[in-house]
């Protein structure tokens, strides 16, 4: 089993890692087009080419290839024609009666067989002889020419096996390592549209502006004929240019004749840019609601609440009274701030979808304008139009208009609330208001959000838990699991299921309320069945709403599909439970089996997360959408190369303007999620850093727009600037740190320090990372300083546990032996491995043993792992003599063995391997794939041998034989502990 230096289990498979290792240290090389390459030391054919690359076409290379890869026809040819050319020569002196020095021993032979072989001088005297000069000179000549045939032959066999060589290289490339995959050209899928846009809209900023006309529109013909019961069809043709701020207007079965309307708004909710529409519809003057007998709700207070149940209550009441006073103008103020506090809840990651609910708001203050004459408008009104300026993205425009409110003199105490409230959802800055016990959920709500917009979400939770017991209500956990940074287990597992069942039951209060209860045969995925709709009426009898039950419907199956999802992959990834993740899958698809855009969900592809699965899904099943669904990654693409599918365009042409004109609308969700692989992303050109990598062409006026938005701000960072420009957003937005923590290669000691100060002021748990950094500077002090601020603030008990051993180490050196125990004991308590082991060293130093042994013995028990407790049997063998000898036996079946150098020739057949790098490591001059075959003069074949014998000393001097590159070398290293603080295997030669 691979493990870490103190006891943490990893992974390594020692046979592949090494074979792998080798294989790159011995294959790598560039030869064709400068491209690196990998073979198998079994590859001949790549063996042989790499001799020739190293020495040319030369005779040796000539005769080692002719010797190997089985070329021995080539040999026998070449031997066979040097001898027929001998022979040829042989013969054609012969025939000219030439006679050579050994012709003339063989005639003397012939004739007188006791002839003895010639003198000495008769050698000479050849030599001598033109006619025996001439023969070996055409033999040499002869011979010559062979060999330049041969290696004419020679080379064009080489230039075919360099051929082969390569081919074989890439195919063993191919086994080693997975191919790099070409981009693919778009195909054409013929599959059924989804994608409906059934009103003819095209755009988005059409659309808006068609949602609200029709709003308007519905409302102004109800305060002309409220007597009537029957309501005509009233069809909206829209317009919009959204560059130059310009919405066209065309409206039938309004009356008799067609209505046509230009309106020049500062941005895409702008109600008083809207009331020309409702005032020309209402007609001049504008309907008498004559004097309302009932009461005007006080929605100021009432909302402040704000929890589903309740605004369904007051969705109640309010239409109740639209439907018997609808051209009552504070009425309608009214139900724009019911929609501005139903938008405030919305947080759903990619589902988050607040347009509707921001059309419907501006509609009703557009008519309230129109049929409001010269009286001022109400603090619901002043507070709503607040509201959609700051949900809309325009915080200085937000801010002017929250400002200007709270100077007056009149503002009452609940509209205060509201403007604290709507002020954190402008600046997003958490620190302007400190909510308690006793603050409305409006207020809490809305900071809870702030603080997941800029804080992981364990640090969020750990703020909001400082106000006292936490409602019952599912808007904690939508904060949470939308948190903009990253989810902890601890908050995953509080909230993902948690809301789930909270959401349901919400949804089952709202619906009844409305008068909508389902069946009770009816299946939650058939009640989440229906699409949004924007009637004015629902149900039988027909009965006016603002909100409705639809909407509250549409608000909760897009909260349900966020939690699903992320329930999803917290038991898969977070929690590591393959059988509960796959009975949770099980479950949901039976469960919420018809509810609208479940086959959106990421896990029902296994991990094949892109838009043309998730259509085919839907287009299995029929499923029809408005584009306007997709609003934000509903269908989420892998933004590179999709195939091409028939409802890319109508997607493409839907969002071509890239936001809400004059708005910087949720950008937080948008630019993540709508990765169709489309013609309309005219990126920016944005540095490496960005934090959302848009893929809308945005106005180079957001800034302007939004100056306090982390979201634009992020859009326009870069490497060089980055430090400088993000420093107001370092005392509350802990993405400005990490942004700049990218950088640290690029800043110095003090700045990197200071960075992490504030980090660690935002995080607690980070004082631990600030804390290392001072100690590999040498501050041991200050180090201690900062794991002490870490130790006492931590929000993570777990990660506290398994970090505090320097400081641990810090308090024993410096004679705080209380203070060390008391930190120790604490990490203990929580009972990870790092927790009990590091209190198991400190009793050790302290000489209490027997406690020791109980605490290691707590780790082979709850960890499987009995590392630390051999290595306290192997460091006092004389007090566990008997458990030692166990052990040693054991890990040692021969007994320790003593090595040296001299003691290894050949590669190892066994080791152990580190397997990660570290600090430590390098500055030993080692490194990762290095195999330790000897600790301190005694022999390693496996992890235990290497664990043990480490155990046998405390000095943090270590003598070491590593094996690397096809070479032995020693090593004198020193590390604290005897730790390198990396994971170790055992290694075992591959098998060839």
């Amino acid at each position: 089993m691979a493990s870490y230096e103190d006891g943490t289990i990893g992974k390594y498979n020692a046979t592949t890692g090494a074979v792998i290792n080798a294989t790159f240290i011995s294959g790598l090389r560039a030869d064709v087009a400068g491209i690196a390459m990998v073979v198998t030391p079994e590859s001949s054919a790549a063996a042989f080419q790499d001799k020739v690359v190293a020495s040319g076409a030369n005779v040796l290379s000539l005769l080692e290839w002719l010797l190997t890869d089985n070329n021995y026809f080539y040999v026998v040819g070449f031997c066979v024609t040097v001898l027929l050319i001998v022979w040829a020569l042989l013969m054609a002196f012969r025939k000219k009666e030439a006679v050579l020095p050994f012709d003339d021993v063989l005639i003397q032979q012939e004739s007188n067989p006791e002839v003895d072989a010639p003198p000495r001088t008769s050698l000479i005297k050849a030599l001598k002889n033109p006619l025996f000069i001439g023969a070996v000179a055409l033999l040499l000549v002869g011979v010559y020419a062979v060999y330049s045939l041969a290696m004419s032959f020679y080379e064009s066999k080489l230039n075919d096996l360099k051929i082969a060589a390569r081919q074989q290289i890439e195919a063993e490339q191919k086994q080693i390592q997975p191919q790099v995959q070409q981009p693919v050209a778009p195909t054409q899928l013929t599959l059924p549209a989804v994608l409906v846009d059934s009103d003819n809209v095209q755009t988005e900023n059409n659309w808006l502006a068609y949602l609200i006309g029709k709003r308007i529109a519905g409302f102004a013909y109800l305060a002309l004929h409220p007597n009537e019961t029957t309501f005509p069809d009233i069809r909206i043709q829209a317009k919009v240019k959204a560059v130059e701020h310009q919405v066209h207007l065309e409206i039938s079965g309004f009356s008799k004749d067609s209505v046509a309307v230009d309106l020049h708004p500062d941005f895409a909710w702008d109600p008083s840019r809207y009331a020309p529409l409702a005032s020309q519809l209402l007609g001049n003057p504008p309907p008498d609601p004559g004097k309302p007998a009932d009461p005007l709700p006080d929605e100021l207070t009432m909302l402040l609440q704000l929890t589903g149940p309740n605004l369904a209550r007051e969705d109640v009441i309010l239409s109740g009274l639209l439907q018997k006073y609808p051209a009552w103008s504070a009425i309608h103020e009214q139900a724009a701030l019911l929609m501005v506090a139903f938008a405030l809840r919305d947080r759903a990651e990619e589902y988050t979808d607040y347009r509707p609910a921001l059309c419907r708001a501006t509609a009703h203050l557009a008519l309230a304008d129109a049929l409001r004459g010269s009286s001022l408008p109400t603090w619901a009104g002043e507070i709503a139009d607040a509201g959609i300026r700051a949900l809309s993205g325009r915080e200085v425009d937000a801010l002017k208009h929250l400002d200007d409110l709270l100077a007056r003199s009149d503002c009452p105490e609940a509209a205060k609330t509201w403007i604290m409230a709507l002020r954190l959802r402008a600046k997003n800055d958490w620190r302007l208001v400190m909510p308690d016990a006793g603050s409305p959920l409006l207020l809490k709500i809305a900071w809870f959000q702030s603080l997941n917009d800029n804080l992981p979400s364990l640090p969020a939770l750990r703020q909001l838990e400082k106000t006292g017991k936490l409602d019952d209500i599912s808007d904690w956990g939508h904060a949470s699991l939308d948190n903009h940074l990253r989810r902890s287990v601890e908050t995953d597992n509080q909230f993902c299921q948690a809301t789930t069942a909270q959401e349901i039951h919400e949804l089952a209060a709202e619906l009844a309320l409305e008068n909508a209860a389902p069946a009770p045969t009816q299946s939650i995925g058939t009640v989440l069945s229906e699409p949004l709709k924007d009637d004015l009426y629902v149900g039988q009898p027909p009965a006016l709403r603002v909100v409705g039950p639809n909407m509250f419907k549409d608000f909760v199956r897009r909260h349900l599909l966020m939690e699903l999802n992320t329930t999803y992959f917290w038991l898969r990834d977070d929690l590591g439970v393959p059988d509960e993740t796959e009975k949770f899958r099980s479950a949901t698809s039976d469960s919420f089996a018809g509810m609208r855009y479940l086959e959106s969900l990421g896990f029902f592809d296994q991990g094949d997360f892109t838009n043309i699965v998730i259509l085919k899904e839907l287009s299995k099943k029929g499923v029809k959408l408005g584009p306007w669904e997709l609003a934000n990654g509903l269908l989420p693409g892998n933004g590179h190369n999709p195939p091409i599918h028939p409802d890319m365009d109508t997607l493409n042409t839907f969002y071509q303007d890239g936001l809400p004109f004059g708005t910087a609308y949720d950008l937080a969700h948008r630019p993540q999620s709508l990765y169709t692989g489309s013609s309309f992303h005219k990126q920016l050109p944005l540095s490496d850093y960005n934090y959302h990598s848009p893929t809308y062409p945005y106005p180079n006026d957001l800034h302007a727009l939004a100056p306090d938005s982390y979201d634009v701000f992020s859009l326009y960072i870069n490497k060089q600037t980055i430090f400088e420009a993000s420093k107001p957003w370092w005392n509350y937005n802990l993405r400005s740190i990490e942004d700049v923590e990218k950088t640290s290669n690029s800043l110095d000691d003090e700045d990197y320090t200071m960075i992490l100060q504030k980090h660690a002021a935002l995080e607690p748990d980070v004082y631990f990372q600030l804390g290392k950094h001072l100690r590999d500077e040498g501050k041991d002090d200050q180090a201690a300083e900062a794991d002490r601020k870490g130790f006492d603030q931590a929000l993570d008990q777990v990660a506290m546990s398994n970090k505090v051993g320097p400081l641990v180490d810090y308090y024993y050196d410096h004679d705080h032996k209380d203070e060390a125990e008391m930190v120790a004991k604490r990490a203990a308590e929580v009972y990870s491995c790092q927790g009990l082991q590091t209190y198991c060293q400190l009793l050790e130093k302290l000489g209490r043993f027997s406690e020791a042994e109980q605490n290691a013995q707590a780790i082979a028990d709850r960890y499987n792992d009995r590392s630390v407790l051999d290595a306290l049997y192997a460091a006092h063998k004389d007090i566990f003599a008997d458990r030692n000898k166990i052990l040693l036996d054991k890990v040692f079946p021969h007994g320790l063995e003593k090595v040296s150098m001299s003691s290894f020739k050949d590669a190892p057949m066994a080791g152990c391997v580190f397997t990660s790098n570290s600090d430590l490591l390098q500055q030993a001059s080692l490194q990762s794939e290095d195999i330790v075959v000897a600790f301190d003069g005694y022999r390693v074949e496996n992890e235990d041998q290497y664990e043990y014998i480490r155990a046998l000393s405390t000095d943090p001097k270590m003598d070491l034989i590593i094996w690397r590159s096809d070479r032995y070398f020693e090593v004198h290293a020193s590390a604290p502990n005897r730790k390198f603080q990396v994971d170790i295997d055992t290694y075992s030669a591959p098998v060839h």
